[in-house]
C-alpha cells in the first residue's frame, strides 16, 4: 500500500514541471564542492551566511513547492529558508525552517506568493549551533492542485516533513526501520519520558479559507493504549485570533488508521492568519506519569 500510494504521488509530481534552480550569489562562507552543489563549515556566530538563489518570475497569489537536497553535521542548528516578495506593495519576507541529517535527503517547503514577480529565495543559518551544512539539486514548482497528498515525504521513505519541537532529546524523534507496517520500511517514531511530553510540527502546508482539510494517517504504540493529541494550526505572526483545531485519539499496539476532517473557515477578517493560506500540524504526547513510544507512517494532508 505504501508503495503504491508513494509512485502514484510521483506521477501526479511529474505532470507538474518543475524548475531546476541555480545559486544567484552566496557569502564567502559558502563554497561550491560540485555543480550546483555548495558546502559550508558554520561555526555559529552571528554572520548569518546566506545562499541566494536565482528564481523564476513567479505568478502572484500562488503556491509553490521549493525542493533541494540537504545535510547538515549536527540536527539542531538553525537552517531556514527566507522567502521574499511584496504585499500590497509593501516588502514582506517568510522564513521556513528545514532540518537535516549526517547524509543527503529530499528538503520540500512550501511557499505562498502575494504580489510575487521577482520573489527570491534565501538560504540562512541563524548564529547558536556550529555544523557542516551541505545543499544541491535546487528545483521549484508551481502546486494548482492541492487534493493530492501534500505531505511530499509523509510515507518517511525518503525524506521527513516534521520538526522537533518539544523534544527531550534527539533519541525521542527520529525516521527508523518499521517491519511491522503494512508495506514500506521506515515509519516515524515518537517517543516520550515519564512526567514529559514530546511535541513536533510540520513544516507550512497550503490552505484554503472555506474547503475541507482532510487528514489521514496510520499509527501504532509499541505496547499500551497511548493518548495522542494532532492540532490543525493556522496560526501567523501578527494574527488577530488563533485559529486551530484539537484532535486527540488512542494508539492500540496494532496499527490503524486514524481519518479527521475540518472545513476551514472563509472569514479571513475574523481570523486573519488565513490570509496567508498556509497551516501546520501537530503531533503530541502529553505529559503523563507513564513512558511512551508512538509510530506514525502514511500521514497524508489534501485541501478538499
Amino acid at each position: 500500500m505504501k508503495r503504491m500510494l508513494f509512485l502514484a504521488c510521483l506521477i501526479v509530481s511529474a505532470g507538474v514541471s518543475a524548475m531546476d534552480l541555480s545559486v544567484l550569489r552566496h557569502n564567502r562562507e559558502w563554497k561550491k564542492i560540485a555543480e550546483n552543489e555548495y558546502a559550508i563549515n558554520f561555526d555559529g556566530s552571528r554572520t548569518w551566511p546566506a545562499l541566494e538563489l536565482k528564481s523564476p518570475v513567479l505568478k502572484p497569489n500562488a503556491f509553490y513547492l521549493l525542493e533541494f537536497d540537504g545535510r547538515s553535521s549536527n540536527s539542531s542548528v538553525h537552517t531556514q529558508v527566507a522567502f521574499r516578495d511584496t504585499r500590497h506593495g509593501k516588502p514582506c519576507v517568510s522564513y521556513v525552517r528545514w532540518r537535516g541529517g549526517e547524509k543527503y535527503s529530499r528538503i520540500a517547503l512550501y511557499f505562498r506568493t502575494f504580489d510575487a514577480g521577482n520573489g527570491r529565495f534565501t538560504l540562512y543559518i541563524n548564529p547558536g549551533v556550529s555544523a557542516q551544512v551541505a545543499v544541491r539539486n535546487f528545483s521549484l514548482r508551481e502546486i494548482s492542485s492541492l487534493s493530492r497528498n501534500l505531505l511530499v515525504h509523509g510515507d518517511f521513505e525518503s525524506g521527513n516533513d516534521f520538526l522537533p519541537h518539544v523534544v527531550s532529546s534527539p533519541e525521542e524523534f527520529s525516521v527508523t526501520d518499521s517491519p511491522t507496517f503494512l508495506c514500506g520500511e521506515r515509519s516515524l517514531r515518537l517517543r516520550k519520558k515519564s512526567h514529559e511530553e514530546t511535541k513536533i510540527v510540520s513544516g507550512d502546508l497550503p490552505l484554503i479559507p472555506g474547503r475541507t482539510a482532510d487528514i489521514r494517517f496510520w499509527v501504532r504504540s509499541a505496547r499500551n493504549t497511548v493518548s495522542v493529541q494532532l492540532m490543525l494550526d493556522c496560526g501567523r505572526p501578527g494574527q488577530n485570533r488563533h485559529l486551530y483545531k484539537l484532535y486527540k485519539f488512542k494508539a492500540e499496539p496494532d496499527w490503524t488508521q486514524i481519518c479527521f476532517q475540518y472545513r476551514i473557515p472563509e472569514d479571513s477578517n475574523t481570523y486573519t492568519a488565513l490570509q496567508d493560506h498556509l497551516c501546520k500540524l501537530r503531533f503530541a504526547l502529553l505529559r503523563s506519569p507513564e513512558t511512551a513510544e508512538v509510530y506514525f507512517d502514511n500521514i497524508e494532508f489534501r485541501i478538499l
